[in-house]
């Protein structure tokens, strides 16, 4: 399973922290795609989950984020698709068979007030759809829009493991557990969340928690509430018996 999240397509700052942009994005983009095929072809995985966890666009509900933004929200839901479909395609060349998953983030919403925004009314609703007429070609490649519960809640299994994947926005971490269980009836082994951009697991009765890292590292925004992170997303492997182990690719 790759977590992709927090990609942050469009923003873009120059700070004591680091520095982003369109051009740094896909350099690091390149090393996440071949680190991931390294580590699949290592332990000769036949099946790749990819998780497109959200806020994967900078999108502009901050108005730092509109102010630090290379393009417009609809430039960058663009520019996104169009690395999406040669990330899994270059993925599709190397790993057997790619299975895509999505939801949508907080930061691609329409209105910058939630308040305000329509369910529904999100950039990264196009993803799916873009990715599915455009790799419909690609044997190998799967979009799997059937195994939402709704825009913002994956539910899934890789061979013996259950996982929900949701953003984080409307979850946290010490409840998501209890929360899930008691919404759906249903006890999954795992639950992936990106959102809060590092890295974290925990495991409570068997139970884990996993929370992604982000590819732009520490923005304004982030530095100004006091919160770091380095640029990352994770890998994880999976047999019968269930996670082996989990890669931290640092970008």
């Amino acid at each position: 399973v790759l977590v992709a999240s927090d990609w942050h397509i469009g923003s873009s700052f120059d700070n004591y922290f680091g520095k982003y942009n369109l051009e740094i994005a896909k350099q690091r983009l390149n090393k996440l795609l071949n680190k991931t095929i390294e580590y699949c072809e290592m332990n000769k995985i036949n099946t790749l989950h990819l998780e497109l966890l959200g806020d994967n666009i900078s999108g502009g509900i901050h108005w730092s984020s509109k102010v630090e933004s290379e393009e417009d929200c609809v430039t960058q839901s663009m520019i996104l698709c169009e690395i999406l479909e040669e990330f899994i395609g270059r993925l599709a060349d190397k790993i057997p068979y790619v299975k895509v998953y999505s939801v949508v983030g907080n930061h691609s919403r329409v209105n910058m007030n939630k308040k305000d925004n329509q369910k529904g009314e999100n950039f990264e609703r196009l993803v799916p759809w873009y990715l599915k007429k455009r790799l419909s070609n690609v044997d190998n490649v799967e979009i799997m829009d059937k195994c939402n519960i709704d825009d913002g809640i994956i539910s899934f299994r890789v061979i013996n493991t259950n996982i929900i994947g949701v953003h984080g926005d409307l979850d946290k971490p010490n409840q998501i557990i209890n929360d899930m269980i008691k919404m759906f009836k249903f006890v999954a082994e795992e639950y992936h969340m990106g959102h809060l951009h590092h890295h974290y697991e925990k495991e409570e009765h068997d139970i884990e928690i996993l929370i992604n890292g982000s590819l732009q590292g520490t923005d304004n925004y982030a530095k100004d509430i006091r919160k770091t992170g380095r640029p990352m997303q994770k890998l994880m492997i999976y047999d019968e018996d269930g996670k082996l182990c989990t890669y931290k690719i640092k970008l």
